[in-house]
């Protein structure tokens, strides 16, 4: 077998019963898996559940809304779906996207193998591009503007290469979030190793639809000092969706340039 055959029958013995939840989770967990989370033999259960749970939560934000919603229930990450069984976890999700359980077994297999398949691809892309230091590999951020007061919530893989250990984890992004003379607002995000995809998901709710909103791709540093925005380059406009919600992946970054989303408050 090749080495994503090995890794799906690892993810599919993890799924199984508890899923993350299974108190004996370490002794599941397959050779391929625990390198790919960066498991130690030292680490404690505690330690392996966060690994497996951190790596399997920015794997499943990258695909596709239903894979993502079949992976998080498969795997007992969704707290109000952690049942005993896989097939009581399955059974529910069936319900809830109106398909029948076979459907809903499909999803969670081909959210599987896709897993797998882009892990061991970022992994053999960063073994063949290894320079010593830290590569952050995947960012997901979510910045709640739909709340009494901001909240700001981040799931980080970070990929360690060469000499240096997981145990010092260095600043590896800067975010940003502000407001400028012109009314407009951004929030961006600068990597400071080498990244290489961001996800980010702004929640302005149904109430607080912004009347502009642009995207920014890669603004040079510079600009952040500059008090125009509108001088900086931006794409189209975009539209957030029905429930006032933007999502925009970035890829092919360069450290130290901004990535984020500017915005015309509905007030301004």
């Amino acid at each position: 077998m090749s080495a994503e055959d090995d890794l799906v029958q690892e993810l599919v013995r993890v799924r199984r019963g508890w899923g993350l939840q299974d108190r004996d989770l370490g002794k599941r967990i397959g050779p391929v898996l625990a390198r790919i989370c960066g498991i130690q033999a030292t680490d404690n259960d505690r330690q392996i559940h966060d690994r497996v749970r951190l790596w399997l939560t920015a794997r499943s934000a990258e695909l596709p809304p239903e894979l993502a919603r079949a992976a998080l229930v498969a795997f007992a990450l969704d707290r109000d779906r952690q049942h005993r069984q896989l097939s009581q976890r399955m059974a529910h999700l069936a319900a809830e996207q109106l398909c029948a359980p076979r459907t809903v077994r499909r999803r969670v297999d081909h959210a599987t193998r896709l897993i797998a398949h882009a892990a061991l691809r970022d992994t053999t892309t960063v073994q063949d591009d290894a320079q010593p230091g830290w590569r952050l590999r995947s960012l997901r951020t979510v910045l709640r503007l739909d709340t009494v007061r901001p909240e700001l919530h981040e799931t980080r893989e970070v990929v360690a290469i060469g000499e240096h250990g997981l145990a010092a984890l260095p600043a590896v992004h800067e975010s940003r979030v502000a407001h400028s003379t012109s009314a407009h607002a951004h929030f961006t995000l600068l990597p400071l190793v080498p990244c290489d995809h961001i996800t980010l998901e702004v929640r302005f709710g149904p109430e607080r639809r912004p009347t502009g909103l642009w995207r920014l791709d890669g603004v040079p540093p510079w600009s952040f000092d500059d008090v125009e925005p509108a001088r900086w380059p931006v794409e189209q406009p975009l539209l957030p969706d029905h429930t006032g919600q933007v999502r925009l992946v970035f890829e092919n970054l360069q450290q130290r340039h901004g990535y984020g989303l500017m915005w015309m408050p509905p007030s301004a």
